[in-house]
């Protein structure tokens, strides 16, 4: 069971926002975001931290530490792990994807008369039928991107040509590893009304551009902004891998007896309050997130165990190793780190990600310092051919774009899972 719940990495800088590069009113400076939340040193009993809107609530770090963790867990030798860290080179390439990128972004649609072709997006009221199964009529309103094969290069082709308030109907066969699992290995038999086809205008790549998407006025300082920022995540993507092995690494020297099962029942809320993202506003339970998913009881226990396991570590470590979080480190986290976040204050921002998840994320971070400090780390040139882990420990889901891609597959399960599941939601 892959892990798809997992805090770390929030609290360490460096990691960009490669979607907002050079976008008008998207950054802001170290000065906006201190502005924007005013704080000072609390007293736990007596005093609040105040923000411009909100009040943050006083805070002891360390009582988000499991007690006794030491009874439960055996910590080993942690020093001298030795583990691989990729790096990256910035190509050219690399960058002309985020320009193309930004320029899907600022891309519009525009109606048109003409049959549907490549590119074009047709909206249509589809109703499919699965032969031979009873019971498996559906109809939705949908669109689709020609070109794009969201139910394959078929199911693309009947609806190439087609114009608005056009009727068609038309049967596909489905291979038996398809996506959706009810079509898979089925031959579907559609009945499309064409409501509408548009054209996606995308922007010519000029100083228009520029002056009307970015901050910059020449090509040369947007590209090089792009690079940098690309530089800044594929750095931020190389420590977060190394990390990433450092624990697996740690947690395979630790023994592990049992759990305190308040901590368990804890763990699991959050693996499946993760979950509760892809239910959307409908009457879609975390439950169908999961059968859709085919993720079983036995994997959401996995994923809980890992997850107590891995704050048992954290706590018995940090104990050990004397590592604190004081209240003025979070308190300075949460608000320098709201806006990033697309919170508008520090209380907001626990409202979004929980303050014991933020809590956690930074002994998590102080824990990676420590054992990446004592590491023996080698560093290799990344190729194709080498594999990364596959965990997203950034909390932030929506931080890259397409232009990013290579990014994600390599770094990103939790990425890959809810873009699939919107594209289900989407289409399915």
């Amino acid at each position: 069971m892959k892990k798809t719940y997992r805090y770390l990495m929030l609290a360490l800088a460096g990691t960009v926002v490669l979607s907002g590069c050079g976008k008008k009113d998207d950054d802001k400076s170290a000065d906006e975001t201190e502005a924007s939340v005013s704080t000072e040193a609390v007293d736990e009993t007596e005093t609040e931290t105040e923000t411009e809107s909100h009040t943050l609530q006083p805070i002891t770090p360390s009582d988000y530490l499991v007690k006794n963790a030491s009874d439960y867990v055996t910590l080993g030798s942690y020093d001298g792990i030795e583990v691989v860290q990729y790096t990256y080179d910035i190509t050219d390439e690399m960058v002309q994807e985020q320009i193309d990128a930004a320029r899907q972004d600022a891309a519009t649609e525009e109606e048109t008369t003409d049959p549907s072709t490549t590119g074009d997006i047709v909206y249509v009221t589809l109703k499919s039928s699965v032969q031979g199964v009873e019971n498996s009529e559906e109809s939705e309103d949908t669109y689709f991107t020609i070109g794009e094969a969201d139910y394959g290069e078929d199911f693309d082709a009947e609806l190439t040509g087609v114009s608005a308030d056009d009727e068609k109907k038309f049967s596909v066969t489905f291979a038996d590893d398809f996506w959706i699992d009810t079509w898979a290995g089925h031959t579907v038999d559609f009945d499309a009304t064409i409501t509408q086809v548009t054209q996606l205008l995308v922007p010519d790549y000029d100083d228009d551009f520029l002056a009307t998407y970015t901050d910059y006025t020449t090509k040369d300082d947007y590209e090089a902004s792009i690079r940098s920022a690309l530089e800044d995540e594929y750095t931020q993507t190389s420590y977060s891998d190394a990390i990433d092995e450092l624990f697996q690494a740690a947690e395979d020297a630790t023994t592990f007896n049992g759990y305190p099962q308040d901590l368990y029942d804890s763990c699991k809320e959050d693996v499946l309050s993760a979950y509760t993202v892809f239910a959307g506003d409908d009457d879609t339970s975390v439950d169908d997130v999961l059968e859709a998913f085919g993720i079983t009881d036995a994997d959401i226990d996995s994923e809980t165990l890992d997850e107590v396991n891995h704050r048992l570590l954290i706590s018995a470590y940090c104990e050990q190793n004397k590592i604190e979080v004081t209240e003025d480190e979070y308190v300075s986290f949460v608000t320098d780190n709201a806006a990033y976040y697309g919170a508008a204050d520090a209380v907001e921002l626990e409202d979004m990600y929980t303050r014991e998840a933020l809590v956690w994320n930074l002994y998590e971070s102080k824990m990676a310092e420590q054992l990446y400090k004592n590491a023996k780390v080698t560093e290799t040139p990344y190729t194709e051919d080498d594999v990364l882990s596959e965990d997203d420990f950034s909390l932030d889901e929506t931080e890259t774009t397409d232009a990013t891609e290579a990014t994600t597959e390599a770094v990103s399960e939790v990425s890959d899972t809810e873009e699939a599941a919107t594209e289900a939601e989407t289409n399915a």
